[in-house]
């Protein structure tokens, strides 16, 4: 039996389309030879927690309130995408921020957009320092979408583009990546979208 050798970057999809063929009998392909290294797309998030309110040993006073562990408050430390390659596969809602207004369907793993509708992400990187490029890539490019992009966790948006390495000509020492889809017309995004950050 023949086998096909995928060589080149798991993400640079047209690499691969270039090397087993047309698009119609490569994405079968794709989306198993994907599902197979998705366990490598790993994010570590970390909370820093305020415990001054919180009951543990050692303390002089026990503050309120007093039960263990308490209501304690956290605040995002750090967001790191492995490989600082962020992979949205809309398989979970882990960094769909509440505020989107498309469907997910976790189960055919797809975001569905109608005119104005968009996705929001929550913070996807902060990597307790600047973030200085973003490259979206996804196959097919989107149609039908306007892609913004944010460093400073959703205050001020960029216009980006796909396939394009964005910079942002403004970084502080904090920086806090958040991405931003909006329709111009009906639109189903139902690969997996890669974000590559400071690449």
């Amino acid at each position: 039996m023949a086998t096909d050798v995928i060589s080149g970057i798991v993400n640079d999809k047209q690499d691969i389309t270039n090397q087993l063929g047309p698009i119609a009998e490569t994405t079968p392909v794709l989306k198993t030879f994907t599902s197979i290294l998705r366990p490598k797309s790993v994010v570590t998030k970390i909370n820093s927690v305020d415990t001054s309110g919180a009951m543990i040993w050692g303390r002089d006073d026990w503050g309120t309130p007093t039960t263990w562990g308490g209501t304690t408050p956290t605040t995002l430390y750090t967001v790191l995408p492995n490989n600082n390659i962020y992979v949205e596969y809309f398989g979970q809602s882990d960094y769909i921020d509440g505020t989107s207004t498309g469907t997910l369907d976790t189960t055919a793993e797809t975001y569905s957009f109608t005119t104005g509708q968009i996705y929001l992400s929550e913070i996807i990187c902060k990597p307790r320092g600047a973030i200085n490029t973003v490259l979206i890539r996804s196959h097919p490019d989107f149609v039908n979408l306007d892609v913004e992009v944010s460093n400073d966790g959703g205050s001020t948006f960029f216009t980006a583009t796909v396939g394009t390495s964005y910079t942002f000509s403004t970084t502080t020492a904090d920086d806090e990546l958040v991405l931003k889809f909006t329709a111009t017309d009906t639109q189903v995004i139902s690969e997996p979208v890669f974000v590559e950050i400071n690449k």
